[in-house]
């Protein structure tokens, strides 16, 4: 049952961090809501507010921000992710992104106003918490010290099963490099 597979999945993932009581976890099974997206579904739309962490158990999002009057990807999330808009879920501030399914994906739903009321489950909401902190700070330093070629190396190899997906503009985004230089450099054995 695939509902079952989701669950285990996210208690695989929560478990990476430290082993869940039986009464958090009986705690967490109350909490929670498995879904699917559609392909092409918006998961959050630009100005709405989050109110729920969502962990991907099949498929991948793709967040989309408005930069220079341009729609551009800047975040991408894959199986086995969370989903945790910590400026919109926290502080109640419109999301500046679209979240989009480009191919649709199940996803668990977990809403941060009873998690935060579920005082046993507090550790691993800050460990949640912890990972997009390091998410942030892996990117900054990864885009501080790395030359262009060695960040397409790094995006090909972590994005490997969705970078065909995508087109070289989106990953030309991603990665802050003109499209040119992008298609000049994908290809290119020695990227460093």
């Amino acid at each position: 049952m695939e509902h079952s597979g989701s669950y285990q999945k996210l208690i695989k993932h929560l478990e990476s961090y430290r082993r869940l009581t039986e009464s958090q976890e009986n705690i967490l099974r109350q909490l929670i809501t498995v879904k699917y997206c559609s392909p092409k579904e918006v998961y959050l739309e630009r100005g709405g507010i989050a109110k729920h962490i969502c962990f991907i158990h099949t498929g991948y999002a793709l967040g989309y921000e408005h930069i220079d009057k341009e729609l551009r990807l800047s975040r991408i999330w894959q199986a086995d992710q969370m989903i945790l808009k910590t400026e919109s879920l926290l502080a109640f501030q419109r999301s500046e992104m679209d979240i989009i399914f480009p191919e649709g994906g199940n996803i668990i739903e977990i809403p941060v106003e009873h998690l935060l009321q579920a005082t046993e489950l507090t550790p691993f909401f800050h460990y949640l918490l912890l990972q997009e902190l390091k998410y942030y700070q892996q990117q900054e330093n990864l885009f501080r010290l790395k030359n262009s070629r060695a960040l397409i190396r790094w995006f090909h190899h972590r994005y490997a099963d969705i970078r065909f997906k995508l087109t070289d503009l989106q990953i030309a985004q991603f990665l802050g490099i003109t499209l040119r230089w992008y298609n000049q450099n994908k290809n290119n054995p020695i990227l460093e």
